[in-house]
C-alpha cells in the first residue's frame, strides 16, 4: 500500500470525522493491516504488526483505505482493537498493585511499564489516570448528576461554537477533560452516566438536540392543532416535554398551538437570540416527572 505523501502524522484533525468507529470502517482497517501484513518481509500476524514498536509507516499505510478518519484516530482505534495487550481482562488489585510499584520505579514511561505487566501502553496509562482520579463508585447522586450534565453542557456549547455540526457535537464531548473537572468519577463512568440520564425511560433529562428538533419539525410542519401532530414520533412524553419547554416563556399560557410552536421556535431556535443566547438553546433542560392534572393543555 503506498502511503499518501501529502498525509501528516499530526495532521489537524478538524476536517476529519470523529466519533464511534462503524462496522464497516473496522472491517476496511482489519482488511488494510491484513495487507500490510501481506507485503511485510516476516508475513507476520495483525496482532504482531500492530504491537510492534516501530510501526508507524504500517499503520499510516492502513489509513490510505479509511480516509475519512484521522491518521492519529485510526492508530488510536487500532491499538485498542488489534493490540494483544488489550486483551488481558479485568485489573485485578494485585494488577493495580503492580502498576503502583512500576510507575514508583520508572515514572511516567508508560512503554517500559506495560512491557512489563503485558499489556498495551494506552491501556496501562489510561488506568493509572483512571486511580489517581480518586474514583466513586457505586450509584450517581442526584447533585453528581447536575454536575456532570453542567460540564456536558460547556463542551457541546464549545464544540458547537467552533462549527461542529449538531449531529456530531456529542462525539466531540472530550471525556478525560470533563471527568477531571468532575474530580469524582473516571472518563468512562461519565460517559456511561450520560447514556442513562439521557436514554433510560423516565430520565430527568432531554438533550436540546432533540427539544430542537422537534420544534423544527412541528414550525415545518404547519399544524394548526395538536392532534395533527403524531408526538409518538418524537419519543417519550413529547407533548408534555414541549408544553414543559414553553410553559415559562410569555405568551405561551392560553396561546393557540400554531402560536404556541412560534413562541418556543423564536426561544429555542433564534441564533443568539432569547433569554441566555445561544447557550439557551444548547442547555439541557430538566422533563417533568408527571404535570398535574390541573395543567392546561392547549
Amino acid at each position: 500500500v503506498d502511503v499518501d505523501p501529502d498525509r501528516k502524522w499530526k495532521e489537524d484533525p478538524s476536517p476529519f470525522r470523529r466519533g464511534k468507529f462503524s462496522e464497516a470502517e473496522h472491517r476496511v482497517l482489519e482488511a488494510a493491516l491484513k495487507h500490510a501484513v501481506a507485503l511485510s518481509d516476516d508475513k507476520a500476524s495483525v496482532a504482531d504488526l500492530v504491537a510492534r514498536k516501530n510501526r508507524k509507516q504500517e499503520l499510516k499505510a492502513a489509513t490510505v483505505a479509511l480516509p475519512t478518519r484521522s491518521i492519529k484516530a485510526c492508530h488510536e482505534y487500532v491499538k485498542r482493537h488489534f493490540h494483544p495487550g488489550n486483551y488481558k481482562g479485568v485489573w485485578t488489585a494485585e494488577d493495580e498493585a503492580d502498576l503502583r510499584a512500576l510507575y514508583t520505579l520508572h515514572g511516567p514511561k508508560w512503554t517500559a511499564i506495560a512491557a512489563e505487566l503485558g499489556r498495551e501502553r494506552t491501556n496501562v496509562r489510561d488506568k493509572w489516570r483512571e486511580l489517581q482520579a480518586g474514583r466513586t463508585t457505586g450509584p450517581w447522586g442526584a447533585e453528581e448528576d447536575l454536575r456532570l450534565l453542567r460540564l456536558i453542557e460547556e463542551a457541546l456549547a464549545e464544540a458547537q461554537a467552533a462549527g461542529t455540526p449538531p449531529a456530531e457535537s456529542e462525539a466531540a464531548i472530550p471525556w478525560v477533560r470533563v471527568a477531571q473537572a468532575l474530580g469524582s468519577r473516571t472518563p468512562k463512568q461519565c460517559r456511561t452516566a450520560w447514556a442513562r440520564l439521557k436514554r433510560v425511560p423516565g430520565s430527568q433529562f432531554m438533550r436540546a438536540q432533540e427539544l430542537k428538533a422537534m420544534l423544527a419539525s412541528l414550525r415545518d410542519s404547519g399544524a394548526k392543532h395538536k392532534s395533527e401532530v403524531v408526538w409518538e414520533q418524537f419519543g417519550r412524553n413529547a407533548h408534555r416535554r414541549f408544553l414543559h419547554a414553553g410553559r415559562s416563556l410569555p405568551g405561551f399560557e392560553g396561546a393557540p398551538f400554531a402560536d404556541q410552536v412560534a413562541i418556543t421556535c423564536r426561544h429555542y431556535l433564534a441564533h443568539g437570540h432569547g433569554r441566555g443566547g445561544g447557550a439557551e438553546a444548547a442547555s439541557l433542560l430538566p422533563a417533568p416527572k408527571k404535570m398535574k392534572a390541573a395543567h392546561k393543555e392547549a
